[in-house]
């Protein structure tokens, strides 16, 4: 592989995963707001932390998956950042849940049904 060839696929894939921020940032921002995507971006920014830019990839995409199973914003980024991902926050909530449950619609309809003391059913709606 020559020198244009390495430079070629080092270029391509710094864009792969800009592309890959941008369609994260979208989903956060859709599933909360502009503002908040903003600010989770700067918060998380991997030039402020000693995680790579993967590892930032990564905090981007449970913050993502927690905002869309209807957790409050600001809680899903405090937990990400003490380094929790979305399926260990929901099952720990799942195992503190002593007179109910919380059920996250496995078919990934736009539904969340939150059930905590099954007398009650409360319906979130997951931002488009």
């Amino acid at each position: 592989m020559g020198i244009r060839e390495a430079a070629a696929k080092v270029g391509e894939e710094s864009r792969r995963k800009l592309d890959y921020e941008r369609e994260l940032i979208n989903g956060i921002a859709g599933a909360s707001s502009l503002g908040f995507a903003g600010r989770a971006v700067s918060e998380l920014d991997p030039k402020k932390h000693l995680y790579s830019f993967y590892g930032y990839l990564s905090l981007l995409q449970a913050l993502e998956k927690m905002l869309l199973r209807g957790i409050n914003p600001d809680d899903a980024l405090d937990i990400v950042q003490d380094g929790f991902d979305a399926e260990g926050y929901m099952g720990a909530l799942e195992a503190d849940a002593q007179t109910g449950e919380i059920r996250v619609n496995q078919d990934k309809s736009e539904e969340i049904r939150v059930n905590q003391d099954k007398s009650e059913e409360i319906k979130i709606r997951v931002p488009d």
